[in-house]
């Protein structure tokens, strides 16, 4: 099967990033309300449980990895693979998703992902984000400091414009929320450690540089796995996609994902703390369906 440079560009980044991703891959310069003045921002859109005795807290070190296998329409296209590590109440995520050599491309495509930041009160609160895209010889960047408050600074290369019709976005709108890679991390209570509704039903806000959307999570269903570095329970969460600024409401592809009901996540807990991360994912796409699945997942 042939997949053109683009589509699997697209492909490889929504799977990465998880869910909402798959928007609208382009980069443009826009009027933001940043500290510091009007800032060059970016969209390389490209995102739990085992019940057991008392949870540790997530203050405690807890060291990550997943690796997982990405498919378009059943077709392995590529690899994606991340690292957390949380200490004093401190999180860092880095990750890389590649294509595969097996997929019919025009150039290499990888991508190169990190977060950094803190959790308070079970709630994440990013510090920085950044990413690199390299598809062929062009290569794109895109870099985010978070303050208490929000979003602090933005800044990409290469520079593109937002387009007429785009919803216009408010300062409002980049207080307390979310990058990409931060939404890969859920914190519960010790206590609703084991529960797959404490786990999945939240909503969060997420920037992304160029589009301000809240993602809903709920509850769908428990099953129990087994793979390398990992065995015992992971919960799947149901998503609804809800845009709120930095879109084009009458798009096509904004109202497909609106509309759009198959698309959901799987978690699961990271070691004995009360921290959980991605298993898994499944989203329906205007083109097919886009999955990723880990074959392995270790905490320690």
């Amino acid at each position: 099967m042939k997949i053109g440079r683009q589509r699997f560009f697209d492909i490889l980044w929504l799977q990465t990033m998880v869910l909402y991703t798959m928007m609208n891959r382009q980069f443009y310069t826009a009027k933001s309300p940043l500290r510091g003045g009007w800032k060059a921002i970016v969209i390389t859109s490209v995102l739990t449980a085992l019940a057991a005795p008392a949870a540790t807290a997530h203050a405690e070190l807890v060291s990550h990895k997943s690796k997982f296998s990405l498919y378009y329409l059943g077709v392995n296209v590529g690899d994606m693979k991340h690292r957390i590590s949380v200490q004093n109440d401190r999180y860092e995520i880095a990750g890389q998703a590649k294509s595969n050599a097996a997929v019919s491309i025009v150039a290499k495509i990888k991508a190169n992902f990190s977060s950094t930041g803190t959790i308070a009160e079970n709630r994440l609160v990013p510090s920085t984000h950044s990413v690199k895209v390299k598809n062929g010889k062009k290569s794109r960047r895109l870099n985010m400091g978070f303050t208490s408050n929000g979003v602090g600074e933005v800044r990409a290369k290469p520079r593109i414009k937002y387009k007429s019709g785009t919803v216009p976005l408010e300062k409002s709108h980049l207080r307390n929320v979310l990058d990409p890679v931060s939404s890969l991390l859920f914190a519960v209570k010790g206590e609703d450690v084991g529960d797959g509704r404490k786990v999945c039903n939240r909503t969060m806000p997420i920037f992304d540089g160029r589009a301000r959307i809240n993602l809903d999570f709920s509850y769908k269903s428990r099953k129990s796995v087994k793979i390398k570095g990992f065995q015992g329970h992971v919960f799947t969460c149901s998503v609804r996609y809800r845009p709120v600024s930095g879109i084009r409401p009458h798009k096509k592809q904004i109202k497909f994902m609106q509309a759009n009901r198959d698309m959901q996540v799987t978690m699961a807990r990271m070691g004995d703390s009360n921290l959980y991360t991605l298993f898994g994912f499944r989203v329906r796409t205007s083109k097919g369906l886009a999955s990723g699945s880990a074959y392995e997942f270790s905490s320690r």
